[in-house]
């Protein structure tokens, strides 16, 4: 929960589609490290990278979907989110099972996180939009204030939950 804190601040600070970006930046090493990796510290670190830049794409995402969705929708929006990634989880999973079998560990295997890495920094470089202003639209509409804080930290702090 502390990476989605930590995300959701600087999304609300500096823009999502900035921290997006410097997410997707962060995994760019990823497959290589684990492609060349001589020794395990290289396979720890590139994790400790795989960790970081997920806790800032993941969780942007998900804040984006939820800035587009609004308040109403923001259930569905989730679901649809968790469906997509575990499946995606499951198929890549399932595609680097077989080129590992097919032609061996390494590197063949890691030549689909270089695309996953390269496509997912190209789209948000050059196709994904900036969503905060969409949520500063939408709280003057209804006279809410949907930022990241209202999204996350009051609904787990409601008695209702405990």
């Amino acid at each position: 929960m502390h990476r989605r804190r930590g995300a959701g601040r600087l999304s609300d600070r500096f823009g999502r589609k900035p921290v997006l970006v410097v997410g997707w930046i962060i995994a760019a090493p990823v497959p290589f490290l684990l492609m060349w990796a001589p020794s395990w510290a290289w396979i720890l670190f590139a994790n400790a990278l795989l960790g970081a830049s997920q806790g800032l794409t993941r969780s942007t995402t998900v804040i984006m979907k939820i800035d587009l969705a609004g308040a109403k929708n923001r259930g569905l929006a989730m679901g649809l989110n968790e469906f997509a990634g575990y499946f995606a989880v499951a198929g890549v999973a399932l595609a680097t099972g077989w080129i590992a079998a097919r032609y061996g560990l390494r590197p063949e295997p890691f030549y689909l996180g270089v695309g996953f890495v390269a496509i997912g920094l190209g789209l948000s470089v050059l196709c994904v939009r900036e969503t905060h202003h969409h949520v500063a639209h939408e709280s003057r509409l209804h006279g809410e204030l949907l930022d990241f804080r209202i999204a996350f930290e009051l609904p787990s702090l409601s008695p209702a939950l405990e």
